[in-house]
């Protein structure tokens, strides 16, 4: 298991640093801010969805170069790892970038409004997964369906706000100008849209969020081209203070136990210690186990009602 993370982690990071150089971003800023909010997440847990990412990543780059096809078939491979990757499909379409840069107040109210409002799309979906006349389109609803909504958290607010400063901000302040930047203020776009109307569903902007952090963190080094120093010094000191809490925050979650390392190498060599990781594994798992029959017996209670 410990190889496959390895070979996971060496392809993803190669992707990760061609697609970044390719957006003339610093590699050691972008990872920084990457590592913070997601890398531990993605290269332990989400091993199908961080492939996919990195052939995601890879397509954009293709695109930039007017590669249609390649960029086609390198989307199709990310397809194949995960489905998921699809909904990032409106961000090849930039040539209607500039046409929704022109009414993005419009859209984000709008955005914003129905987000307040507490329409539910929980009822829209099981209808849909009742309906749908292809199978794999009605199991992804139906699976999506059985997870059950997710109510409103304060912490789920504050990022959808967050994301929504975030484009405002780049739309201002960077230099959008290449069909890739397009593509990437296209998926913090992307991402507010599936915040707002599928709140009750953060499986599915959850992963948007692992491309959008890389997303942000160029769009940020971008924007180093047309401020001020003192500027920067803000910026840099509102990055530092976001980061550190999203990193240390998710650690501080009993979900965080089996992400921390199994033992010491130097301490099994000599000692033969080989640490409480499998014991630390075993008690997640136990209390997953035990957290998803309470989530089950609860909806049962409530279809009983």
């Amino acid at each position: 298991m410990q190889a496959l993370y390895l070979i996971v982690a060496l392809f993803n990071g190669i992707a990760f640093y061609i697609f970044v150089r390719h957006c003339r971003a610093s590699v050691i800023f972008v990872f920084a801010i990457y590592f913070c909010w997601v890398y531990l997440l993605a290269q332990m847990a989400l091993i199908r969805q961080s492939i996919a990412l990195s052939f995601l990543m890879l397509s954009l780059i293709r695109l930039d170069k007017s590669k249609h096809s390649s960029a086609l078939a390198l989307f199709f491979i990310a397809i194949g790892f995960q489905s998921s990757v699809l909904m990032f499909l409106p961000i090849f379409l930039t040539k209607v970038y500039k046409k929704i840069i022109a009414f993005e107040i419009p859209i984000l109210l709008a955005l914003v409004a129905f987000y307040l409002s507490g329409i539910s799309v929980f009822d829209m979906l099981g209808f849909a997964a009742e309906h749908a006349h292809f199978r794999f389109v009605a199991e992804k609803f139906q699976h999506y369906f059985s997870l059950g909504p997710s109510p409103k958290s304060i912490g789920t607010t504050i990022y959808l706000l967050i994301n929504i400063f975030s484009f405002l901000y780049f739309s201002k302040i960077a230099n959008i100008s290449s069909r890739l930047e397009k593509s990437l203020m296209l998926s913090i776009l992307l991402t507010i849209i599936l915040e707002a109307v599928f709140w009750q569903f953060p499986v599915l902007w959850v992963r948007a969020h692992y491309f959008v952090v890389i997303a942000q963190a160029i769009l940020l080094y971008k924007t180093w081209e047309t401020i001020r120093p003192l500027h920067r010094a803000v910026q840099l000191a509102a990055i530092f203070a976001l980061s550190i809490v999203a990193l240390v925050k998710p650690l501080l979650n009993e979900a965080a136990l089996p992400y921390f390392p199994y033992q010491s190498n130097m301490r099994f060599i000599y000692t033969n210690d080989q640490g409480d990781g499998r014991k630390r594994l075993e008690d997640y798992n136990l209390m997953a186990s035990e957290r998803e029959c309470a989530l089950v017996k609860c909806r049962l209670d409530i279809l009983s009602k």
